[in-house]
């Protein structure tokens, strides 16, 4: 009696076609898992950032600005923050980096392919000495290709605290 050791094609085609059919089920839901990781990343660095301009701001008791930058020597004029973000002392509160003021930091950012803006009416973001943000709550918002319904959010609130939004938690979140 001989035993045979091995697969038939047929045994070895249907476990290659369930092979590829779990594969293709998974590939976008890892590649989801893999936009949302980053998002989070992102997000959790303007949030560490957002929170340091404010304490920066009680600690040097003077008004600190944050803004978008590609370069970090300046402000840029858009609500665009995809490039960089710059973080410094103005000293003479008029939202712009001159000579003598101190740059606290400066997050330049590769090209992730994510969207990232301010409220239309907030290109800037202050900080007073007490901590608080004047002007109106202000939205940075962050999206990707998969477009609003998939965005993320940081809220900078006038007291100056800083909160997360999710729109698939049900915030409506604009990506333009």
């Amino acid at each position: 009696m001989k035993r045979n050791h091995g697969m038939t094609v047929l045994e070895s085609l249907m476990a290659t076609l369930i092979a590829v059919l779990l594969l293709s089920m998974g590939v976008p839901t890892m590649q989801d898992f893999l936009r949302n990781r980053r998002m989070d990343a992102w997000l959790d660095g303007l949030h560490t950032l957002l929170n340091h301009a404010r304490q920066q701001a009680v600690i040097h008791q003077n008004t600190v600005v944050v803004c978008a930058s590609n370069s970090g020597d300046h402000c840029d004029a858009g609500v665009e923050w995809n490039r960089g973000v710059l973080v410094f002392l103005d000293l003479n509160r008029d939202r712009q980096l001159q000579p003598g003021e101190r740059v606290l930091q400066f997050w330049h950012m590769d090209d992730t392919g994510l969207q990232v803006h301010t409220s239309r009416g907030r290109k800037t973001l202050r900080f007073l000495p007490n901590g608080t943000s004047p002007g109106s709550n202000a939205r940075i918002s962050l999206c990707d290709t998969r477009g609003p319904s998939r965005a993320r959010a940081l809220v900078l609130a006038n007291t100056g605290r800083v909160r997360r939004e999710r729109a698939d938690r049900g915030t409506q979140i604009r990506c333009q």
